[in-house]
């Protein structure tokens, strides 16, 4: 009976997700930990790191655009695409033989960015609504664990072998997870009715979201008075109002804007962009706390290893925070679900400006924000797909997943700049001081807390969207 209940169409659809999702989040991270070899062997840190660089522009374009692709063509078939290309994509960075070559299939990879949108999509068609907290939880926790499992095993991997076969388990996970789906999930294909498409309003975001995020990228070498930066971020800001206002006047828009004006899906974006500005800087900050030598009077003076050893157990807790997370949305609504993950991390990070000298502290103050920071990544997007009609979900999580990228790139500028006002140095050498560590700390506690104070202007409960409206259960309160 209980194999029987397993094997039901609903958990091997979300057991493909889950793989889709592990698989691509794992091949996004895994060259994380080769970049210290690849620069040895490139030669040049600022040209390695356009491998992360041009990654992220695609990734942030391919979320963008999933939802409406996934209308026009499909869902599954979309899913199985944008694997396949991801999948050449580590293929070609395995078999690479010079940087352009690597680059190209690193770019390529982040075209799996666009695997969270569509899983999302086809869970809220196919599973039962009450469910679906739970599972959008899941597959939340599946990137934590990709991302973990890319560090670590990336590590392995280089430690006993030559860094091409990192990509190449990569692309065998994303062929694992292509035949998952392709096998394991059925339906989410085409609609019968897809209002035509303006091009220019498809594609015009996505060289104005670029720009922006290569201004931001550029910054960290030369500065944000460099011309070079103030133009990309002019050039992309100015695009990015002239879509929007195109785009208002359209009778069927790429991306319709109006729903993201929604109270239940403008609020749970504010608290997107506070996480990524803030908490979502754990690993910069808690890394360097970790590793600061002992003459700056601050840290614990660690190895890099042991640095990334320090943040296995939060990855692993992170497994049942979505879960968790699913289930408090199901019993007491999405205004607790955000409440509890921002008031957790709030809280973690005032704890941390003590400043512990004990690893175990340290642990388990990154134990509390990584918790805390997964419950939040799960309540977010069943805050918005319970606010929007379904064929809309894709469209509010890819607009979600920019913002996310936007802000997480300004926040690690906003972390590196704070480090510096009251850095102490030696031997030439400038390292942050105790009192920068606090200030970054109190400036992610405020943002956390801020973004708690959000929370309480959801409603507790939101009604399942249909095609045609989107309404709160909440009788005080007009989610419109």
């Amino acid at each position: 009976m209980g194999a029987r209940r397993f094997l039901r169409p609903e958990n091997l659809l979300l057991l493909a997700l889950f793989a889709a999702e592990l698989a691509e989040s794992f091949g996004g991270t895994i060259v994380y930990a080769a970049l210290p070899r690849l620069m040895r062997e490139f030669g040049d840190p600022v040209t390695v790191g356009w491998l992360v660089t041009g990654h992220s522009l695609i990734a942030t374009s391919a979320a963008l655009m999933a939802g409406r692709i996934g209308a026009m063509f499909g869902v599954r078939r979309s899913m199985l695409a944008f694997l396949a290309c991801a999948m050449a994509g580590s293929s070609i960075c395995a078999f690479s033989n010079g940087f352009p070559m690597l680059m190209a299939g690193r770019s390529l990879q982040g075209v799996g960015a666009a695997v969270f949108p569509l899983s999302i999509s086809l869970l809220r068609v196919h599973w039962p609504v009450q469910r679906i907290p739970v599972g959008l939880g899941l597959i939340t926790s599946a990137a934590s664990i990709g991302a973990a499992s890319g560090l670590v095993l990336g590590g392995i991997i280089l430690d006993n072998f030559d860094w091409h076969w990192m990509f190449g388990a990569s692309a065998l996970l994303l062929c694992c997870a292509w035949l998952a789906v392709r096998l394991l999930v059925h339906g989410g294909e085409r609609q019968e009715v897809v209002p035509r498409i303006d091009l220019i309003d498809g594609f015009l975001p996505v060289p104005a979201i670029c720009a922006i995020l290569l201004a931001v990228s550029s910054a960290r070498q030369s500065g944000w008075g460099d011309p070079l930066v103030l133009g990309l971020l002019a050039g992309g800001g100015f695009a990015l109002v002239f879509w929007g206002w195109r785009s208002l006047r359209l009778s069927h828009p790429f991306l319709d804007l109006r729903l993201l004006a929604r109270r239940n899906v403008a609020i749970p974006n504010l608290i997107t962009v506070l996480v990524a500005l803030g908490t979502m800087q754990i690993t910069l900050v808690f890394s360097s706390y970790v590793q600061s030598p002992s003459w700056t009077m601050v840290g614990l003076g660690l190895s890099a290893t042991v640095a990334g050893l320090a943040k296995l157990p939060s990855n692993f807790l992170s497994f049942f925070a979505g879960p968790f997370s699913g289930w408090l949305t199901q019993r007491a609504g999405n205004r607790t679900a955000l409440l509890s993950g921002t008031v957790l991390v709030t809280v973690s990070w005032l704890a941390a400006t003590v400043l512990p000298d004990n690893i175990y502290l340290v642990v388990a103050l990154i134990c509390g924000v990584s918790f805390g920071t997964t419950i939040l990544f799960a309540a977010i997007p069943n805050a918005m797909v319970a606010a929007v009609p379904v064929n809309s979900t894709g469209d509010v999580i890819g607009a979600m997943i920019v913002l996310r990228g936007l802000f997480m790139g300004a926040g690690a500028q906003i972390v590196t700049i704070l480090f510096a006002s009251h850095a102490v140095s030696q031997s030439g050498v400038m390292l942050p001081s105790a009192q920068s560590f606090r200030s970054v700390m109190l400036w992610i506690a405020s943002l956390s807390g801020f973004a708690a104070v959000l929370a309480f202007a959801m409603p507790r409960k939101i009604r399942a969207a249909t095609d045609g409206q989107c309404l709160s259960v909440d009788k005080n309160m007009n989610s419109n």
